[in-house]
């Protein structure tokens, strides 16, 4: 009985404890172009809303060349897929958390084109750090730092 009583009080303190293990990303943030490498844009925005099971997330960029790019979704956090509206690319995303990182698997044009973010916050929530890796194809890794407005 002893052992069901101390099985019981371990299960309910690890759910806690991972229950309240993400960090919320909720906010507007801008792409700090002095903390991040030479990059592909002129500006970026992130627009976030979060809750402990859902994001809704919009990227809002202009590229080198001035073209104005959009992507909008709202996913669960549950490493399934949801589709992107992505100016009429095919893509999908999937969340889900690892530690204090939200990661973010992109994957468009049928598996040609993927990348996975790993997406985490400062201990005072003012910078939000986006570690970049592109997987296929093989690529190198990118680290970008945003700032909260």
């Amino acid at each position: 009985m002893f052992a069901l009583r101390v099985c019981l009080w371990i299960g309910i303190c690890c759910g806690v404890a991972g229950a309240a293990d993400w960090r919320d990303l909720t906010g507007a943030w801008t792409l700090d172009p002095a903390h991040s490498p030479a990059a592909k844009v002129k500006t970026e925005s992130l627009t976030i809303q979060q809750t402990e099971n859902t994001i809704e997330f919009t990227d809002a960029f202009t590229d080198a060349n001035g073209k104005d790019w959009k992507s909008v979704f709202h996913c669960n956090i549950d490493g399934n897929q949801c589709k992107v509206k992505d100016q009429g690319q095919n893509a999908v995303v999937t969340f889900w958390y690892n530690g204090l990182a939200l990661v973010m698997m992109e994957t468009k044009k049928e598996g040609a084109y993927v990348i996975k973010k790993r997406i985490t916050l400062s201990e005072d929530a003012k910078t939000m750090t986006v570690e970049l890796e592109h997987v296929n194809p093989p690529g190198g890794k990118d680290v970008y730092t945003y700032t909260k407005q």
